[in-house]
């Protein structure tokens, strides 16, 4: 079995008791329809300050002021190769959002989002989040609500 590891950062962006979340489209390969925070995976030779910037910017157009990280976690990626499996490693970072209003217009395509929005903390409901982000998003709550 041939194992790879990849890292990646989530962004709990609050602004004003709001969290910006994100939703995968129905025609997205993981996680379909389901919310979560934007952030992602780190490229080769990125910093891991650019790395969270660059996503959250892609992904909604926000500029972040990241404060701390809180959490760790994994998951693996779905494969059609059962001998291959990816590991992705994650850290949850709690950020303030510098400036910069919601948009999809810089998204790249393979981000498969297809709704950006803030929620009031207190309205979240962890059964539309995707579920390798539960504990995570329970510890946030438990942290930062």
């Amino acid at each position: 079995m041939i194992d790879t590891i990849q890292f990646a950062q989530k962004a709990f962006v609050v602004n004003n008791n709001k969290l910006l979340i994100i939703r995968k489209s129905l025609d997205a390969p993981i996680a379909a329809g389901f919310w979560e925070v934007p952030g992602g995976r780190l490229e080769k030779n990125e910093s891991l300050q650019n790395n969270l910037a660059r996503e959250v910017f892609e992904e909604t157009n926000v500029i972040i002021e990241p404060i701390e990280p809180f959490h760790l976690w994994d998951w693996y990626l779905p494969s059609n190769m059962p001998q291959e499996k990816t590991r992705v490693v994650a850290a949850a970072v709690y950020c303030k959002a510098d400036r910069g209003n919601i948009s999809m217009m810089n998204q790249i395509p393979s981000d498969n989002i297809d709704e950006i929005r803030w929620i009031d903390i207190a309205d979240i409901d962890p059964a539309f989040f995707i579920p390798n982000m539960l504990n995570t998003l329970k510890i946030f709550l438990d942290k930062y609500s």
